[in-house]
């Protein structure tokens, strides 16, 4: 069970409609495996103006006659992703402990890289599975001791304000205290106040998968969540002032037998205008077709008539992610499956929205692999991929390519090119 909810933003008046802009459009260079030797999935991204970028991922490790381990691991390129390091632990496991997961990259104005994570302590720790921070300030060579939040949680997310001091971030919590909960930090890591409970009492499970902060104190999270029946609902959470939330459902389905693919939100940073939400909804009830839909909101609480920006017939498309760079361009990307087999394709708008690029794919490898070839993927990599847009406007995009039910399998990058507007 999986369903994607994508909150973005730029600049513009609310829009009700998208048609295709006309070519020259952007260009995507071949996909390539990240070095190393792994078993990767879940991968996230985060840029520097200086054309440094990171990924981070979870890597899936299976020892004779035990459980699997897992650990978070981060690839570094300085040169705007031509070339890439060999992956490096991002924090050791602790002692005892045989998990890490849900790795979340951010990065601010300043250059510096945040990572929010989850760390499992093992059987005996009362907490169990706890939520952790660190940042940093050399393109992710070396790293701050972890900051951990208490209480057993599940899935979290972070964000960076665009202008560098402020930090959201937010989980599920279980057990005694099960509900979303929200951290804010105003000094870029170092301090994090709670904000009061974004709601959530009538589900028995909210994950969120996607966060955003303005420069005016506002929050948005996106979520699913599910209630005493069979109904998954898609939900954005806003608050101007961290106090008082409201609460907008985008779409729901309700779940069958068979499983699903994509169906998690996410949710990227915007900035002053409208809010942008691209999301994956089935198109029948068997669940057996499903499309990515585009809608605008300059509140978070009245939304445009949806506009399709993938799908059809035959077709099942989920995992969106999407961004907003200092472009002001909207990118949105998301995985699509065709006579079994999985891709990623790309759309961006220059325009607010108004218009947008043919859909373009981009999961074309370079040297075609066991889990990656011409005509695809297996299965995707986890639950979300990584979008980024970094130095001179380059989309920078990553994903798992897998086999088998977990899609454990090769971590894969592509970037994004648009046409210069240089004279």
């Amino acid at each position: 069970m999986r369903h994607v909810l994508v909150l973005i933003s730029c600049l513009g008046p609310p829009l009700s409609g998208a048609v295709l802009a006309d070519p020259p459009g952007p260009r995507a260079t071949p996909a390539r495996r990240l070095p190393g030797r792994y078993l990767g999935f879940e991968p996230t991204v985060a840029t520097s103006a200086d054309g440094r970028v990171l990924v981070a991922a979870i890597d899936v490790r299976r020892p004779a006659g035990s459980p699997d381990e897992s650990r978070i691991l981060g690839w570094r390129s300085a040169d705007g992703g031509r070339t890439w390091s060999e992956p490096d632990e991002l924090r050791p496991r602790p002692r005892g402990g045989a998990a890490q997961g849900d790795p979340y990259l951010a990065s601010d104005a300043t250059g510096r890289f945040h990572l929010a994570f989850q760390e499992d302590l093992g059987p005996r720790h009362a907490d169990g599975r706890r939520a952790l921070f660190q940042h940093s300030d050399d393109g992710g060579a070396t790293w701050t001791d972890a900051r951990p939040f208490d209480g057993r949680m599940d899935k979290i997310v972070l964000a960076a304000e665009s202008g560098g001091r402020s930090l959201v971030l937010a989980f599920t919590a279980l057990g005694d205290r099960s509900g979303l909960r929200v951290f804010r930090s105003a000094d870029r890591g170092t301090s994090w106040d709670e904000l009061p409970d974004a709601g959530g009492a009538s589900f028995r499970l909210r994950q969120p998968f996607g966060i955003a902060t303005r420069p005016n104190g506002a929050i948005a999270v996106a979520c699913e969540a599910q209630g005493s029946g069979t109904t998954v609902r898609l939900l954005v959470s806003g608050t101007r002032d961290g106090k008082a939330w409201s609460e907008t459902e985008l779409g729901h389905f309700r779940l069958r037998e068979r499983r699903l693919d994509g169906q998690i939100p996410a949710l990227a940073a915007w900035g002053p205008g409208v809010a942008h939400a691209v999301y994956a909804l089935p198109d029948d009830a068997e669940l057996t077709r499903s499309s990515l839909w585009h809608r605008t909101s300059a509140d978070l609480a009245t939304w445009s008539e949806p506009v399709r920006l993938s799908g059809g017939e035959g077709e099942w498309a989920g995992f969106p992610d999407a961004g907003v760079g200092a472009s002001g361009r909207v990118h949105v990307a998301w995985m699509e499956r065709r006579a079994g087999r999985w891709r990623v394709l790309y759309r961006g708008s220059a325009d607010g929205g108004r218009t947008w690029t043919d859909p373009l794919p981009v999961s074309r490898p370079e040297a075609p692999t066991e889990f990656l070839t011409e005509d695809g993927f297996a299965e995707p990599g986890g639950h979300y991929m990584g979008l980024a847009e970094g130095a001179r406007g380059a989309v920078h995009l990553a994903w798992g390519a897998g086999a088998g039910p977990a899609g454990h399998g090769e971590i894969w990058y592509a970037t994004v090119d648009w046409p210069s507007t240089d004279p």
